[in-house]
């Protein structure tokens, strides 16, 4: 992590020429907090008798929607409704282009689809495939010094 820092400065002030290969930023992480704070929030202003409306953008809801086990074409709502979460996601280029997703934050029937499922994984690998994984031992790279 060090010398991947030392790199991006020297290369931002132009003491190299290329920037080198570093960690990026975990966006699930980053997620993760957000939704929580996302959750949390709207939940605290619906008691209060309030409400948020949450504006994302559509890249950031398509990823969501790959990476977690939110169910985002059940809550398509042509309305935002009061008491819910509210999400309006919009395309940058384009104004016209958005959508809204409302829903409750927890789910009052089973099997309803809700926002807690943010925090879900978007699907449980199978523990056999995962142990087949971790005791190849197939030889992927050599090294030579």
């Amino acid at each position: 992590m060090q010398s991947a820092f030392c790199n991006a400065v020297l290369y931002a002030n132009g003491v190299v020429p290329e920037l080198g290969k570093s960690p990026g930023v975990n966006a699930r992480q980053v997620w993760a907090r957000m939704a929580s704070q996302m959750i949390v929030k709207s939940e605290v202003a619906n008691r209060w008798g309030g409400c948020t409306i949450w504006v994302v953008q559509d890249v950031l809801m398509a990823y969501i929607g790959a990476q977690t086990g939110l169910r985002l074409e059940e809550l398509r709502s042509p309305d935002w409704t009061l008491g819910e979460v509210n999400v309006v996601s919009a395309n940058i280029n384009n104004p016209d282009d958005f959508t809204l997703y409302s829903g409750p934050i927890h789910a009052s029937a089973p099997g309803e689809a809700c926002w807690a499922q943010l925090l879900s994984a978007p699907s449980i690998p199978d523990v056999d495939a995962l142990a087949t994984k971790l005791t190849d031992n197939r030889i992927i790279s050599t090294f030579t010094f």
